[in-house]
């Protein structure tokens, strides 16, 4: 899409002392998915999303880099697209970590390249905060509001804000499809990515 169409126009706000606009700040961060996923490190957990908020684009862009990367855990719950990380054997540079398994992690579960957490439903937010720690988040999210944020949309809400809180380092994949879900919690500012790539696609069904 294009950013400077689908991005209001809004007052600038102070930060730091300077007059800073967030709209530049999404131009500075915003990168293709190739470029993005290089933030990848060897021995990453990378979270990749949930249901119909995965954030396929950066995924396939990681898949990519395959033979540049080691022992990097990719992390999810309830995947309904045949992302390669699924499908793969044991010997692939990615596992897959996941604490509800949908046909995407029981793919992956039957080639033996996928570790199950079974728990209630109320702990997932804690599993998310212990099993992501300092590792890499995909976010896909909404474009953003008039002051720059965007939200995680329909399954993100759920744990994605736990996630961040827990990773290091957080990729954004805006995709207009997503719906704008409202709640504190349920929203991410421009300026709390490390990368913002732009990605249009209809949304997995579950």
């Amino acid at each position: 899409m294009g950013a400077n169409a689908s991005i209001p126009d809004i007052q600038n706000e102070r930060a730091g002392g300077k007059i800073l606009d967030w709209r530049d700040e999404y131009q500075q961060k915003r990168c293709t998915a190739d470029e993005a996923v290089k933030i990848v490190r060897d021995g990453d957990v990378v979270h990749i999303g949930t249901a119909s908020s995965v954030a396929c684009t950066l995924a396939e862009a990681l898949y990519r880099r395959r033979e540049q990367l080691q022992h990097v855990t990719i992390s999810s719950g309830v995947v309904t697209t045949p992302l390669p990380f699924y499908t793969e054997e044991c010997d692939s540079p990615f596992s897959v970590l996941t604490y509800f398994a949908g046909p995407a992690e029981r793919e992956a579960l039957r080639r033996r390249n996928c570790q199950y957490t079974s728990l209630h439903l109320s702990q997932v937010e804690q599993w998310c905060l212990d099993m992501c720690s300092g590792g890499v988040a995909f976010l896909e999210v909404s474009p953003p509001d008039g002051f720059g944020y965007m939200s995680y949309g329909a399954y993100g809400v759920s744990m994605h804000e736990a996630i961040r809180k827990s990773v290091s380092r957080v990729v954004l994949q805006v995709n207009r499809n997503v719906p704008y879900v409202y709640g504190m919690q349920n929203q991410i500012h421009v300026s709390q990515a490390d990368y913002i790539v732009e990605a249009d696609a209809p949304l997995a069904q579950t």
